[in-house]
């Protein structure tokens, strides 16, 4: 697993986003065809800032607060940047701020939960040594 920490952080974190774009896509009754347009602007940016931040840190630098702190780091550019850039895919007016703000929110809570399962699994498979 120590091998593989990453990969498995960046595809969680891809999960997590795109359970987040499905269940938006569904709460607002759109066409699931919306899904990739929608979604994969999200997964570019953020597999180009969670590399740029270092939102994937190696085996030996993971801690909650690098695991939280990059992800947040990385969540506060990606969020907004997709947005736009699937308002400008979409030919669609400037996002509104409470769109933003839930986005925002939401998508926050999908991926920093999943960031805190990942620790908690990962202190349990890797406890400290004294």
């Amino acid at each position: 697993m120590k091998k593989y920490t990453r990969l498995i952080l960046l595809l969680g974190d891809l999960g997590a986003l795109f359970l987040f774009v499905i269940i938006g896509e569904w709460s607002h009754g759109l066409s699931q065809t919306n899904l990739p347009i929608t979604f994969l602007p999200l997964a570019v940016l953020w597999l180009i800032a969670g590399s740029l931040l270092n939102a994937f840190p190696s085996a030996n630098a993971i801690n909650l607060r690098s695991l939280i702190g990059n992800a947040i780091n990385c969540w506060l550019i990606v969020i907004p940047l997709g947005l736009f850039a699937r308002a400008l895919v979409q030919a669609s007016p400037v996002i509104i701020v409470q769109f933003m703000a839930a986005a925002l929110g939401f998508s926050g809570l999908f991926v920093l939960a999943w960031r805190i399962v990942f620790f908690f699994l990962w202190r349990f498979a890797h406890p400290p040594v004294p």
